[in-house]
């Protein structure tokens, strides 16, 4: 593989399961629903932390990107992402929240490394090649978690918070891959290579960017003067081309406005369509723009177009798209309608930033990109920060999410936007505030006079002020469930969250945010307000606290030292009647000085400090059945999987024809699915993962976290591996046999996804060829047999001779002519040569010419019945020579001995033969040489490996 190949094959992967995040299109729901903080909180305060965050590691990350040569920061980016999770998952409380948006920012900060690598180890002129693959795999990435998490959400297999675990354990194998990454040998500032000649691009024609050093500086002083000489030639020389700046623009002003509608279009997701009243589909969404990204940049990764020609016009016409679809996006009421809107909105970005990132990387020299890259980005971030600071921190104008607005046209000059900006700033310094829809037609209108080139910008921030509430009056630093705001009393409870050892998905909270929690839950309530140590905790089903019928729970709260938070552990009751019943809190100082908490001056309880018991949909004991049941097929398809397996297509059609009746059935079943040996693979570990994974949720809906882990992994392993693999072993055949329409039913479920990985296990690794027998194992499978005393020991040597015979030749067990009884054929037939003759006892002999290989005929002694010893007649008379010159039996040496056992058993040519050779010893022409003689019992003497007696033996 080319090197280049093999880098971008790295870069892909690691931008893949960098970018496999199933729980991010989730995040704000996750973080009000689970960690329980405040809408206003996350928009207003935690998320501008991550960009100034940004803002600020960037510079740095930058320069020490150099002095590390990349891949020590790629490693970094990872471990950013990892950690960033990690306490997402595990974390609470304010000052955790900001810590993960300081390394969120610092991770995307880090980013940089992973663009600026693909053009420090790959050559330009694949370099719009591996933009394009790197920017494909990161989408692709995209488009997968989306689907999960789309999926898992909407079925109700994953809750949110699970959803984190997925996108830990992706963070962690792109750290694994990270550690791969070939290193980069010399960085561009820090580490060049001081002999040799840096150019920059061509287009530029500054002869002056051609730095020749004669001698490699010594010092640390020299280096970092060098470094900083050296970036400032590459800033000099690579802005100094017009059309780096006009795209390195675009590329800054498109991004900062792209990544603002992507920061805050959750918020206006939920402002079209809240997610308590309805199912959300935001992973959805991600999925399917991330789908068309990808194959639209994969596209431009092979189109050829002139983009200095056509590039500007393309850019405007892009961006007033992308304006128009925003406008249509924040007026709509429908929800179905900003998604699309956002889908084509992001579709098109990518398409144009995959255009400009290669146009830049083409347009400037190897070792200015870099500093190129890290200064659109730097751009851009400052102007996103711009944007996030005076729209949407708490300390800015905190917009809201849906103004109305004005239809605007771009013919006043750009130069008038920095006075309007100034003027309603310097209204809001002097606290001359106009009324807050005001404020916002004038960010509008001002940015709506800007040139066309940066329209992109101007609805990006058009967006922003869609998508941003307005903070009033709200005490952000506090962590208030649900937004209650109370009075601090001596015992006051404010807020609670639930942890429970059974099913994380039974706490649902409905529309007024009050939680509804199955009967006999055990519950571990973490209460938040002022509770100090001895408080006590009383649960009721009245609003009295005083009424002991109404009590089902009277509990001592363990406080921390703040006396801000308390735990309790209790188990909820079962409903006797009816479906659902409230549950309400009494708290005080001790167990009799109790007082009703979240109660109004009307009477009512707020919702989110009661609990609704309702009646569990589904019996605990229904799910342990279906457990035990999945445990079941787990073990089937284990077993099945080694069972059948290992059942050569050979055996079966052994089974078929001699087995019992019994084994031919199950045989005949077996053989039509064993035939497809890849597709039944695929489709049994395709059915045993699906089992397992559904029985690793049941079990931990079930327990808690824990005992779900070590109770399924032995019982996975005991009854799901062990025992099956054991029985099926043994008995394969019959339990194959008898559940085979299990089987073909799972066959035909996950045949989807069996079918195409089956084929590319044909494609690359052919189909499956079977067990063979070779010669030599043949026999060893008899000897094993006769050891086994199901062969006689002749048997063995019959069957072991037979599978010889193909590989012995006659030149093995042929008579030499010498030591053959033969006349010559002048032989008189006296009295003398009849009893010669009779003694030997043979039925044919060989008759010579001259010497004695020269045989030219063969006497059979019945010849001599009519002949009369006293005529003295001679062999020559007798014998018919004319006929053996054509019907002489005669074979090569070579000859093998099935060939001649086959001529003997059909008899034509009779039982004997002789065995001629090619004689090439010697000055002359070669010719053919009779050496031997073989007969049929000497063929099957070597068959039955037994000397066969016969009369002339005796």
């Amino acid at each position: 593989m080319e090197k280049w190949k093999w880098i971008s094959l790295i870069l892909c992967a690691y931008g893949f399961f960098k970018e496999f995040r199933p729980s991010e299109p989730f995040v704000t729901e996750y973080l009000i629903e689970y960690k329980n903080f405040t809408k206003s909180t996350v928009v207003h305060v935690a998320y501008p932390i991550a960009t100034y965050s940004y803002l600020a590691t960037l510079p740095i990350v930058f320069l020490i990107t150099d002095y590390l040569r990349y891949k020590a920061i790629i490693v970094l980016e990872a471990v950013a992402f990892v950690l960033t999770y990690t306490l997402l998952i595990w974390g609470h409380g304010l000052t955790t929240l900001k810590v993960v948006e300081v390394l969120y920012g610092l991770a995307c900060s880090t980013e940089v490394a992973y663009y600026t690598y693909i053009y420090a180890k790959v050559h330009r002129d694949q370099y719009k090649k591996v933009t394009s693959y790197t920017y494909t795999a990161i989408l692709i990435g995209n488009f997968v978690a989306a689907i999960f998490s789309q999926a898992f959400v909407s079925a109700k297999w994953m809750n949110y918070h699970e959803l984190h675990y997925l996108t830990l354990v992706s963070l962690t194998a792109a750290l694994a891959i990270s550690v791969f990454l070939p290193g980069v040998e010399k960085s561009i500032y820090f580490y060049r290579n001081i002999n040799s000649e840096l150019t920059s691009n061509i287009d530029t024609g500054d002869d002056k960017a051609t730095r020749n050093h004669a001698e490699e500086d010594t010092t640390y002083g020299q280096r970092i003067s060098r470094a900083y000489a050296t970036l400032w030639s590459d800033f000099r020389n690579s802005y100094s081309n017009p059309h780096i700046i006009k795209w390195s623009v675009w590329w800054a002003i498109a991004s900062a406005g792209f990544v603002q509608v992507v920061n805050y279009v959750q918020p206006l997701y939920e402002t079209i369509y809240s997610y308590k009243t309805g199912e959300i589909y935001n992973a959805g969404v991600d999925a399917v723009h991330t789908i068309l990204s990808a194959v639209m940049a994969l596209a431009v990764g092979h189109v050829s177009w002139p983009w200095n020609k056509w590039g500007e016009s393309l850019l405007l016409v892009t961006s007033l798209l992308q304006g128009l679809l925003l406008i249509l996006m924040s007026q709509t009421g429908s929800i179905v309608a900003a998604y699309v809107c956002y889908i084509a909105f992001r579709t098109l970005y990518q398409v144009m930033i995959t255009v400009a990132s290669s146009e830049v990387a083409q347009g400037i020299s190897d070792d200015s990109h870099g500093l190129i890259f890290g200064l659109n980005r730097f751009i851009s971030l400052v102007l996103q920060s711009v944007l996030t600071f005076v729209l949407t921190d708490e300390n800015g104008l905190s917009l809201d999410l849906r103004p109305q607005f004005l239809v605007y046209d771009g013919s006043t000059r750009i130069k008038t936007v920095g006075t309007k900006l100034v003027q309603i700033v310097n209204d809001e310094m002097n606290l001359n505030l106009p009324d807050d829809e005001e404020i916002r037609m004038k960010i509008i209108l001002l940015f709506s006079q800007m040139h066309p080139s940066t329209v992109t910008l101007n609805f990006g921030v058009t967006i922003v002020l869609l998508c941003m509430p307005t903070l009033k009056g709200e005490n952000i630093n506090e962590i208030t469930p649900r937004g209650q705001d109370v009075t601090p009393s001596s015992v006051e409870l404010f807020g609670m969250s639930f942890q429970h050892k059974s099913d994380k998905k039974k706490v649902v909270y409905d529309a007024k945010g009050s939680p509804h929690i199955p009967e006999g839950t055990a519950l571990k309530i973490t209460l938040y307000g002022n509770i100090p140590p001895g408080a006590w905790l009383k649960l009721t089903t009245h609003k009295s606290c005083h009424l002991q019928n109404d009590t089902f729970a009277v509990v001592k709260v363990h406080s921390d030292t703040t006396g801000k938070m308390g735990v309790v552990k209790l188990t909820l009751p079962a409903l006797y009647r009816g479906y659902e019943m409230k549950v309400y809190f009494c708290m005080g100082p001790t167990a009799d000085q109790l007082t009703l908490q979240g109660e109004h001056v009307t009477g009512e309880v707020v919702p989110w400090l009661t609990i609704n018991i309702i009646r569990s949909k589904v019996p605990d004991w229904v799910f342990w059945i279906l457990i035990a049941f999945l445990l079941i097929l787990s073990g089937l398809f284990s077993g099945l999987n080694l069972g059948v397996l290992s059942l050569d297509r050979m055996d079966l059609k052994i089974m078929i024809n001699t087995g019992t009746p019994r084994e031919r059935d199950h045989a005949k079943k077996i053989r039509p699915v064993r035939s497809h040996g890849n597709l039944l693979l695929c489709s049994l570990v395709f059915s045993n993962v699906l089992v397992n994974s559904t029985l690793t949720l049941l079990m931990d809906n079930l327990t808690d976290g824990f005992t779900a882990v070590i109770g399924s992994t032995f019982a996975i392993v005991i009854v799901g591996e062990i025992i099956p693999q054991a029985v099926c072993s043994r008995h394969g055949l019959m339990v194959a046999g008898y559940t085979m329409a299990v089987t073909k039913l799972f066959m035909i479920i996950t045949f989807p996804l069996a079918f195409p990985l089956s084929k590319l296990l044909d494609q690359f690794l052919s189909e499956e060829i079977g067990a063979g027998f070779t010669r030599e194992r043949l026999k060893e499978l008899v000897k094993a047999v006769k050891d086994e005393h199901l062969l006689e020991k002749e048997e063995m040597v019959f069957i072991i001779s037979a599978l010889d015979l193909k590989q012995k030749t006659v030149k093995q067990i042929m008579r030499r002519i010498p030591d053959v009884f033969t006349l010559p054929i002048e032989t008189i037939l006296d009295f003398n040569t009849m009893l010669k003759i009779e003694n030997q006892g043979y039925s044919r002999i060989p008759i010579y010419d001259g010497e004695l290989t020269n045989v030219i005929a063969l006497l059979n002694v019945k010849q001599l019945i009519m002949v009369d010893y006293k005529d003295e007649m001679r062999l020559r008379d007798l014998v018919d020579v004319e006929y053996f010159k054509d019907n002489l039996f005669c074979v090569f040496e070579n000859t093998r001995l099935d060939f001649m056992f086959r001529k003997f058993r059909e008899g034509n040519r009779g039982h004997m033969a002789f065995v001629d050779r090619v004689n090439d010893e010697g000055p002359g022409d070669p010719f053919y040489e009779r050496i031997g003689v073989v007969t049929m019992e000497d063929v099957l003497e070597e068959l039955l490996q037994q000397d066969i007696m016969d009369e002339s033996d005796g």
